[in-house]
């Protein structure tokens, strides 16, 4: 991953498609910037990125039905709150802190298997929440409906940082902003798609080799495979691989 600026960036794609480099021509930069923004949040919508991956912690109060989702990233290892918006563009996951112990929130709420037992309609609580699902006006829903004061986190990928100032129409953009994703991956899609509007001969071969920096970024990049087993026996990991076996041997004792 090569974090760069948007203006440097935005060099990259002119020189890949050919265009001048002189400071002032300047005429194309605005389209370039947009499409950079719209490749850079198309790639972060349909992969998995690991240095993406955050929690948003949210406190439920007793009774209401419908939560604000949290805007700012958890305090995690003490350090300081960010802004950040959640992607759900991509798989989300809630948990809540119920007995110290985090567990899974379900999503789906409806009539028939939920509110025939526990009506949210009637005002009835109980705890721990144990499902949710998306509501209008940027909420979320729980069921039941929290008798007491709880925490529930999200995790999930946040949404790439905006590369503009503000938000000014039209856009204004600033070229010292960094971008989330790889630079050269970035570059190299945005140019394909330059070249295939104007029919260039190599368009195609851009666009392979931006295929290639993804394959080789996602590759790279660590995955999670160890499987978790709670409250039952555990798999053969590191640890167990370590330990040293008892050995008995039969011997005379006299």
């Amino acid at each position: 991953m090569r974090n760069q600026p948007l203006g440097l960036v935005r060099s990259k794609v002119k020189a890949e498609t050919g265009k001048s480099l002189d400071s002032n021509s300047t005429a194309q930069d605005a389209e370039i910037n947009q499409l950079i923004e719209n490749v850079q949040a198309s790639l972060a919508t349909d992969y998995d990125w690991p240095f993406l991956k955050s929690r948003w912690d949210s406190i439920l109060t007793p009774g209401p039905r419908f939560q604000d989702f949290p805007t700012t990233l958890s305090p995690q290892g003490g350090s300081a709150t960010a802004a950040a918006t959640i992607n759900f563009e991509r798989p989300a996951r809630m948990e809540i802190k119920w007995n110290n112990i985090w567990q899974p929130v379900i999503y789906g709420i409806d009539e028939y298997p939920e509110f025939n037992y526990l009506d949210s309609d009637r005002g009835q609580v109980l705890d721990p929440v144990q499902r949710w699902q998306f509501s209008d006006q940027g909420q979320f829903e729980v069921w039941p409906l929290p008798a007491s004061t709880t925490q529930v986190r999200f995790i999930q990928q946040r949404q790439p940082v905006t590369l503009q100032t503000g938000a000014a129409v039209p856009p204004v953009w600033n070229d010292l902003a960094l971008l989330d994703l790889d630079d050269l991956l970035v570059t190299y899609f945005v140019a394909a798609n330059y070249l295939l509007r104007e029919e260039k001969p190599n368009a195609q071969a851009v666009l392979g080799q931006a295929n290639r920096r993804l394959m080789a970024l996602l590759g790279a990049y660590p995955n999670r495979t160890e499987p978790i087993i709670v409250g039952r026996g555990q798999t053969m990991g590191r640890k167990a691989i370590r330990q040293v076996p008892m050995v008995l041997v039969a011997g005379n004792t006299k």
